[in-house]
């Protein structure tokens, strides 16, 4: 074997280690991606989120008003007809909603309903929200309930908003609650207004 050989082969070499190298650094598009945690995204025209695998989603637009509605289900939602858990996002084009985020919601006009923390600001890519986690007094325990407002980068207004789940004691959701509001947190620092 010449030089010119030797060196041809060892060119060859390195670049089959090469491949073999990325070969071994592609994951399978098929597979989700572990910050997925098994999640599907939805992409529509205008928003774009992810959801656990097994909800399902809805989308449709009230012609009336041209109101734009999501729903995104989970499991119960089939099984035992029940809307609790339910993520509900309405997005209003024609509402002309000016005012800071901070300052749309008011407790006074929910008389039922009390705050449990603080409203808290959700940076979301090409918006803003706030959340407001609520407790409605019920005859006998209460529920749980999430709202969001947003703007999207064109000012346009949506409501995000689920019941989370109901609980006997005021003051003391249960874990599937708590499970519920994590849901719901996640699916809210997912989206994305295009």
């Amino acid at each position: 074997m010449n030089m010119k050989q030797a060196l041809i082969l060892g060119a060859l070499f390195i670049v089959a280690l090469g491949g073999v190298a990325a070969i071994k650094n592609q994951k399978p598009k098929d597979q989700p991606q572990a910050q997925d945690d098994g999640w599907v995204q939805y992409e529509g025209p205008f928003i774009r989120f992810r959801y656990p695998r097994e909800w399902k989603s809805n989308h449709w637009i009230t012609k009336k008003t041209d109101q734009r509605n999501w729903a995104i289900m989970p499991p119960s939602y089939f099984t035992d007809k029940n809307d609790t858990g339910v993520v509900n996002i309405n997005c209003y084009p024609n509402k002309n909603e000016k005012q800071p985020l901070d300052e749309i919601f008011n407790i006074k006009e929910w008389p039922s309903h009390k705050l449990v923390s603080q409203p808290k600001k959700v940076s979301v890519k090409n918006g803003q929200c706030i959340t407001y986690p609520l407790e409605e007094a019920q005859d006998v325990g209460a529920v749980s309930k999430i709202h969001a407002y947003c703007y999207d980068k064109d000012g346009l207004f949506y409501d995000v908003w689920a019941n989370i789940g109901d609980y006997m004691q005021p003051g003391k959701p249960t874990e599937n609650v708590l499970q519920n509001a994590k849901i719901y947190e996640k699916l809210l620092t997912s989206l994305e207004f295009l």
